[in-house]
Parts: C-alpha cells; structure tokens; sequence
C-alpha cells in the first residue's frame, strides 16, 4: 500500500478497534438498552459503535466524508457536487453494527443471569462463542455481527475493514490481498488497540476464493445467499432473479449479514456447502459497498478471483421511493475516462441523494470459475463490473 493509502487504513482500523473495545466493555444491560441518539428506538449496541468510529475518523481527517445510515443527511451536505474523480475527497462508508437484530437476540440468552456483565466476558468463552450458531448461523467467522468501513477515494474504492465481534477477527481486503486476523490472544484476551495494515499483513491469514469442483458442481454454483427478510425484498427477487429456480433447494441464507456476505465465497465457508454466488437484492449501498475491494484485491494465480455484475430489469421495484435495481444512466458504476474497460464509482449519482447511504443496487458476485453464473449474466445481457486494476492510488 502507499503511504497515503497506509496512513488512512490504520485510521480506520483505529476507529473500529475503538468501537470493538468500547462495545465490549459494555454490560449486556447497557447495550440492550435504547438511546435518544438518531432513532427513537436505537440500541445501545448500534450506537456506541458509530459515535466512536465517527469519532476517531473526523480526528484524523476533519475533511473526509462520513456515510452512515445515521448521518447520511448531513454527508450530503457536504457531498461535492458534480465533482471530476481526481477532485473527490476521501469518502467513507461505514455500517456500525450489521446482524444487531441477531446481536440483540444473542446477548438476550444472557440477560437473566448476566446483565452486569461485560459483553467481552461473554464473548471470551469459547463456549458462549458457540451459542451464535443457533441464533446467527454458521461458520461465526461470517455470520457474526460485524463493524465495516470501506474507502473510497476518486472515484475506486481502496480498502475495506470487517471487525467480526462474535468470531473476534478483523478482515482487510486491500492491494496487498485480504486477510484475516485474530483479535484475542492465546489466553481469550483481547489485543491492544495498537493493531495496523503491516501487522495484519505480516501476521494475518491470507483468505482465498476456491472455485467449486467435484461431480455437483453445476448444481453447486447455483447456490446462493441474499437477504428476503423484510417487504419489498423477494418482490425484487422474484423479477430479478428470472434465472434463479425458486425454493429452498440452492437458497442458503434468506437473511446473512451484509458485508460479511462475500466470504461466503471464500474458504471461510465449509466446503460441504459451498455457495456458487452472492447477491445484493436491492440493498443499501453501506450493505454491498464493502464486498468490492475483494473483487478487486483478490487474486488466484495472477488472475481475479470473482466476477460481478449489474442486474436491471425493465419495471425495477423500489423502497420508499428509491430504485432497487438501476439501468447504466442511473447506475454508480460509470466508465473510466482515463483506463478503457473498467469503471469507476460515480459519486454525482450519491450527491442527489438526500441521504446517499439509502442508494439500492442489485448486484452478483461469484467466484470466476463459475460457468453457470458466467453464462447466465451473459446471457440476460447484465452488465460486468471490472474495477479497476489492483493498484492502490
């Protein structure tokens, strides 16, 4: 990574080890409780994380752009209006708290007994970790409630940051690859706060994406994870997806975390279910936006290791007024002026938004062998998504 590019990924990894630490020294009974800040109805939980990554970010760069779903208003205040890429301030996205409804539910076993307790001492035992699987889901390492923060700067995105708070790891995705790394030590404590982009690099474990093999594997590369869990969703679904068999024989998660997603596609996920591809129905941006520096930064063999592309259909749905799926004049993903072939993200389509975190897209992603996907897209005439180089700005 170059200086610049290192200098603004230890902020926010300072930012979410702030959060981590500040939320697991919370009691259960404090974090289930609610707050005047933003909603009516926000957990604790949701908003200690964000008031402290705001925090810490704004102290490193006072001139960056925050989006979250709590101040997206006021990001767009401040959001540069028709700018040109090479004049785009550093722009993050960030999603606090991802899985809170499943956190909410997770620290409840513990109310009764435990409400004084600090959510880190729950989670230190090995055993309490455990207890996840039958709220969340399985493996922890991706279904677990998760922090993320992804950069975007001129138009690419640079970096992204996952902290899993079940499974306590952080995931990088940057130039340099994606990795994974451990935030308690031999003895269940927690690290320090003193964690950066080297030793993550230097002492993390590399993650790959693993094309699918074996006798199964056509019917394994339809396997797929996306969220139906609320209105609206499997309406856009079920005229998206006309490619997709419907039921539950290749739908894995109907309701999985947002950035977390694409490690399903990775070796993460265990290899007797393994999942052909991933996608965004419909969603918030600080949902999907973190899943493209891995497509972006990994690599098998010198070449990329997944594949996206766009989903439009002619009479797309929408949330609350907003298009959950945009034709290429309305779509964030534009063509670069400068690099033939691949696209840059469009922040002039964000600026029109009120609040740009409430911007939708359906998007899929698969790992690059995935014939099935491959000829599918192709077929349907969806456009791929080739960001740009793996080069840091």
């Amino acid at each position: 990574m170059k200086g610049y590019n290192e200098a603004i990924c230890n902020a926010a990894i300072k930012a979410l080890m702030a959060a981590y630490h500040n939320l697991m020294q919370t009691t259960i009974r404090e974090a289930l409780g609610t707050t005047p800040y933003g909603k009516t109805d926000t957990l604790a939980l949701d908003a200690i994380p964000e008031i402290e990554i705001i925090a810490q970010i704004t102290h490193f760069d006072p001139e960056c752009i925050m989006v979250t779903e709590e101040l997206g208003r006021k990001a767009a205040e401040e959001w540069p209006a028709h700018c040109s890429p090479k004049d785009q301030p550093v722009i993050f996205f960030c999603d606090p708290t991802d899985r809170s409804l499943f956190l909410k539910k997770f620290l409840e076993i513990f109310k009764s007994d435990k409400a004084s307790s600090e959510i880190g001492e729950i989670i230190a035992d090995p055993e309490n970790r455990k207890r996840w699987d039958d709220i969340g889901g399985t493996p922890c390492s991706i279904t677990g409630a998760t922090s993320a923060i992804t950069c975007l700067h001129r138009g690419v995105v640079t970096f992204s940051l996952i902290l899993n708070y079940i499974s306590q790891e952080i995931f990088l995705a940057c130039s340099a690859g994606i990795y994974q790394y451990g935030l308690l030590d031999a003895d269940n404590k927690r690290i320090g706060d003193d964690l950066t982009v080297k030793k993550i690099i230097s002492d993390g474990t590399p993650i790959v994406f693993p094309c699918i093999d074996g006798d199964q594997k056509w019917k394994n590369w339809k396997k797929y994870v996306t969220f139906l869990g609320k209105s609206g969703y499997k309406e856009n679904f079920d005229d998206s997806m006309i490619f997709v068999e419907k039921g539950d024989q290749y739908l894995h998660h109907d309701q999985p975390g947002g950035p977390s997603r694409v490690l399903y596609l990775s070796n993460l996920q265990t290899l007797e279910k393994p999942i052909g591809f991933i996608l965004s129905n419909g969603e918030k941006i600080s949902e999907w936006i973190h899943w493209l520096p891995f497509v972006r930064y990994a690599h098998t063999t010198g070449e990329r290791s997944l594949i996206l592309f766009e989903i439009y259909h002619d009479r797309p749905w929408t949330k609350k007024g907003i298009l959950m799926s945009t034709s290429e004049p309305y779509s964030i993903f534009q063509p670069s002026k400068t690099e033939e072939g691949v696209m840059i993200i469009d922040v002039n389509q964000l600026a029109r938004f009120e609040n740009p975190s409430f911007f939708r897209s359906t998007l899929v992603i698969a790992e690059r062998h995935n014939q099935w996907a491959l000829h599918t897209m192709r077929q349907h005439q969806y456009r791929e998504i080739i960001l740009p180089p793996g080069t840091m700005i």
